[in-house]
């Protein structure tokens, strides 16, 4: 909570109180918040405005050295809302001197286009801190500058009690084990999982000591068994990787699917899996007629007799009474004779092969077969 507030009344066309306010003293961080109350008739104007679109506010502000600092638009709910609160920021009163602040009203309208509607502007004089050296020889500061610094003096203080118990704990532990000979567990960070290294170490190393090891020794195992774990880690992180990556092949592309490409490049080299390339033939899908895994049709075909439709050929024939007729097409038949005579036409055609295919556009295709 602010330690002061400044409080200023908004109408349509004016903003109460007007004149330059004191804003209290340099650097005196959230100390002053400035409360902004929208009489009834500038209410009235923003709910006709608000039918259009969204009313949004902010506050702009310009520190004693003309920078500027804007607090992120919120949206203004006349109903819920009786004021409009900004406290004061650090960055606005570290220079001291006269700051302006500006509450913005914006319109956003229906279509995403934004307006601003109304906009009001204060000014404050801070009191700056003297320079150090001054008729005191100190150098004032605020109340808030004042807790705000004990509390990070505070804060600094405790991490480093607790950083210096760590370390003690950690001395204690590696004191013991050297003089007990036991063994010491690293533990492995971001690894899954610990590394323990066991070996023994005479509290005092002599020439006559059963396992002299001098401190060269034990840091190059350490250092050799952290390798290791490395190593390790950096194999488990692969084989996850790897498992991850057929996981994600298996729920994407499981055995049995089907995948096409414009491309030539193998799924089996972008998902991995083992992939069955199908060539020149059409997938149909099962049914009643064709179950799965049939095979079969033709891109040509050739009739046969058994093809063509059941037809006859009229063959024309010409006899006369005497037994003479139109000799070309074929041997003459006596009327007066009983005879049965078959007569053929002549042969036409090639006997090629014909396309059936449907339109189609050609791409590759693998199934997944493992």
């Amino acid at each position: 909570m602010s330690l002061r507030i400044l409080e200023y009344t908004v109408g349509v066309d004016y903003i109460s109180p007007a004149a330059i306010q004191k804003g209290g003293v340099q650097n005196d961080h959230l100390a002053t918040s400035l409360k902004f109350v929208l009489d009834n008739p500038l209410r009235t104007k923003l709910s006709e405005l608000g039918s259009g679109g969204t009313l949004y506010y902010r506050f702009d502000g310009y520190d004693g050295a003309g920078g500027k600092s804007s607090t992120v638009p919120q949206e203004l709910n006349l109903s819920e809302t009786e004021a409009l609160i900004y406290p004061i920021e650090s960055r606005l009163t570290q220079y001291g001197g006269t700051i302006r602040v500006f509450l913005v009203i914006t319109l956003v309208k229906d279509d995403k286009t934004e307006m601003e509607a109304y906009s009001y502007e204060v000014k404050l004089i801070l009191k700056s801190l003297p320079e150090a050296g001054d008729v005191s020889g100190e150098t004032p500061e605020s109340i808030t500058t004042l807790a705000v610094s004990a509390k990070e003096n505070a804060e600094i203080a405790e991490n480093a009690a607790k950083v210096a118990e760590e370390a003690r704990g950690k001395t204690e532990n590696a004191k013991a084990a050297l003089e007990g000979g036991t063994e010491w567990i690293f533990d492995g960070g971001n690894a899954e999982g610990e590394i323990s290294i066991d070996f023994a170490v005479d509290a005092e190393v002599t020439e006559s000591s059963a396992n002299p090891v001098q401190s060269k020794g034990i840091f190059a195992y350490i250092a050799a068994e952290l390798e290791k774990l490395t190593a390790e880690t950096e194999a488990k992180i692969a084989e996850a990787k790897a498992e991850a990556k057929k996981d994600a092949l298996d729920e994407a592309h499981p055995i049995g699917s089907v995948y096409y490409s414009f491309e030539a490049t193998s799924p089996a080299d972008l998902f991995g899996g083992t992939w069955e390339q199908i060539k020149d033939t059409f997938i149909l899908a099962v049914g009643d007629i064709y179950p799965i895994g049939n095979s079969g049709g033709a891109a040509t075909v050739k009739l046969t007799v058994d093809n063509l439709p059941p037809h006859s050929h009229i063959v024309p024939t010409s006899v006369g009474a005497d037994g003479e007729g139109d000799k070309d097409y074929f041997s003459l038949i006596q009327p007066t004779s009983s005879r049965n005579d078959t007569s053929t036409t002549g042969e036409i055609g090639n006997g090629e092969a014909f396309s059936i295919m449907p339109p189609y556009i050609t791409a590759y295709c693998w199934k997944r077969t493992a």
